[in-house]
């Protein structure tokens, strides 16, 4: 059924766009991956803040799949400069769990625009990280 609602309703369609975000809670990381890389790319229309807020939280998923295809998806729903989008992530660069700074700094370079001071900066302190990964 997932699979299928892009093909059958119109981008922006919010009860379709509703019922995508609803299945970003399922217990199965592969259902929302699936949402992530397919569904809403193809139903969302570029800037919807519920869906931007939706996707930045998935970035800090412990399912090691669902962060890098919710750093992609934003890149997708989020318009690049998009205050919120780069707003969010740059304070996912705090967080104690070296996966999501890595996964946030990848969302990071989709979804600031090239040279905002925040997340130059931001980017800048990461070099300084303890994870070699990260830095």
């Amino acid at each position: 059924a997932l699979r299928a609602l892009p093909n059958l309703a119109s981008r922006g369609n919010m009860v379709c766009i509703a019922a995508a975000l609803d299945c970003l809670h399922d217990p199965q990381e592969s259902m929302r991956q699936q949402v992530l890389e397919e569904t809403l790319p193809q139903l969302v229309i570029r800037g919807d803040n519920s869906c931007i807020r939706a996707v930045v939280d998935l970035l800090e998923s412990s399912d090691v799949k669902v962060r890098p295809a919710a750093a992609d998806a934003l890149g997708v729903v989020a318009e690049q400069g998009n205050r919120c989008a780069t707003d969010a992530v740059i304070e996912l660069l705090l967080r104690e769990d070296w996966n999501i700074r890595l996964a946030t700094l990848r969302a990071l370079t989709r979804v600031a625009r090239p040279g905002d001071p925040f997340a130059v900066k931001a980017v800048l302190e990461r070099l300084e990280d303890d994870d070699r990964d990260v830095r």
